[in-house]
């Protein structure tokens, strides 16, 4: 599924997922506030990408329940700025995979990844991260 943003007023949205791949277009000058949320499934796997054009702005907030496995990859053009500060809560068996990947393809450009949360019981959570910059 693919969503393209134009330059305007900002979107703000709240949605609910499920398996399969998005990505996220964001115009030059753009800006988004986008609230995530994944739960109900076990086997949930989302790989979601944002491709953020010049100027433009991202604000996501994964809120995560449940989920089999997450890929979350963040494609920063010059003057670009996404911050994602999310949460997971798992209290059970639950067992979940999270990448990100935050490519700064453009000068200029920043980025802010915060994942917090808690797992108990026998829940497991795997998390591996990459931040690439382009000379």
């Amino acid at each position: 599924t693919a969503f393209r943003v134009i330059t305007g007023e900002p979107v703000h949205e709240r949605v609910a997922i499920k398996s399969g791949t998005y990505r996220w277009h964001l115009e030059p000058g753009a800006a988004v506030f986008l609230i995530h949320e994944f739960h109900g499934q076990d086997d949930l796997n989302v790989d979601i990408t944002f491709e953020l054009g010049y100027a433009s702005t991202l604000t996501y907030i994964p809120i995560i329940t449940n989920a089999g496995a997450l890929s979350i990859t963040i494609q920063l053009h010059e003057r670009a700025s996404a911050h994602v500060c999310g949460a997971y809560v798992y209290n059970g068996i639950q067992k979940t995979i999270i990448k990100t990947r935050q490519e700064h393809k453009g000068s200029h450009s920043t980025s802010v990844l915060r994942l917090n949360g808690i797992a108990t019981g026998s829940s497991h959570v795997e998390y591996s991260g990459m931040i690439a910059i382009d000379e």
